[in-house]
């Protein structure tokens, strides 16, 4: 079967991604890789993940394998919503979705807010992957520079004036892949812009 015109055109610009080439090189011996936010091997809980695995089907077997509900474990949520809470964001339950990772909260949460066009903001540089999932969202992608204290939120200001926009997008906590740390000041103004001109702001906070 021949699969040319076949395909959404939205699919057909996407290019290969940068990152899925630097990581063929992380798993040559003798290399110490900087490719990626890979985390250490030592800090795997291997002993506890496997008891906590072992408990789960000992325990509740049925339900350890069978489908579970689209938003997640009940109960996982709940623990996750604690977990924020001491971070000092407050959630209930039904406002956490369990996903398999950032990027496919990423593009479910792009496949909901972006029309064909919606201007999106990002800092430069910024997570190729995101950059992606706003792609095949077909946003119409915008971006201001960074420095020592992450997004220059003033850019954006400027911007502001001339360009309504639907979100921003910023790793605000050693940011990927500079490593900068968004400031307490700009944090406030991105916040109070957000506010003041209607904007979605999406945290990527995997390193937080």
């Amino acid at each position: 079967m021949k699969t040319e015109g076949l395909l959404a055109q939205r699919i057909v610009n996407v290019k290969s991604s940068a990152i899925r080439e630097l990581l063929k090189h992380s798993k040559m011996e003798h290399v110490i890789s900087l490719a990626g936010g890979i985390p250490s091997d030592a800090l795997f809980d291997f002993e506890g993940l496997s008891i906590a695995t072992q408990q789960a089907i000992t325990e509740q077997p049925k339900s350890a394998f069978q489908y579970g509900l689209t938003e997640g474990s009940p109960l996982l949520r709940e623990r996750i919503c604690a977990l924020c809470a001491e971070r000092g964001v407050t959630a209930g339950a039904e406002e956490v979705m369990v996903t398999a990772g950032s990027q496919q909260a990423l593009d479910l949460v792009m496949r909901a807010i972006v029309n064909p066009g919606d201007v999106f903001v990002v800092e430069r540089p910024t997570y190729l992957a995101a950059l992606q999932t706003l792609e095949l969202a077909e946003a119409n992608i915008m971006s201001v520079s960074s420095d020592s204290d992450g997004m220059v939120v003033e850019e954006l200001a400027e911007l502001l004036k001339t360009q309504r926009i639907k979100g921003v997008y910023v790793v605000p906590n050693f940011g990927n892949p500079s490593g900068i740390t968004l400031s307490a000041a700009r944090r406030e103004l991105l916040v109070k812009l957000a506010a003041e001109h209607n904007f979605l702001i999406i945290e990527d906070d995997p390193y937080g």
